[in-house]
């Protein structure tokens, strides 16, 4: 999720996803359709019928290129901050 994301960074994430209006470039919380327990922090890219399309910063990122589109009930959370090397909203 680089440049928004770095790895260690530690971020608050709102579990209202289901309930709140996703936007192209929201970050958001996932779980992974192919393995099962792991979650994924993703840029919505868009949202249609089929679900929420999400890709990451970086190339080579395991997102929807990959695995398609992301079901509504596959959606943790979406993030609002980060509080950890240093506070700052996401952008």
């Amino acid at each position: 999720m680089a440049p928004a994301l770095a790895p260690g960074d530690f971020l608050l994430a709102s579990r209202l996803a289901g309930r709140v209006l996703l936007r192209p470039g929201s970050i958001v919380v996932v779980r992974h359709p192919r393995r099962p327990g792991f979650e994924l922090v993703k840029r919505v890219r868009r949202c249609d019928g089929a679900g929420v399309w999400v890709e990451g910063d970086g190339p080579g990122s395991a997102d929807s290129r990959a695995f398609g589109p992301i079901p509504r009930r596959g959606l943790v959370g979406t993030a609002w901050a980060r509080y950890w090397p240093h506070p700052r909203l996401l952008r």
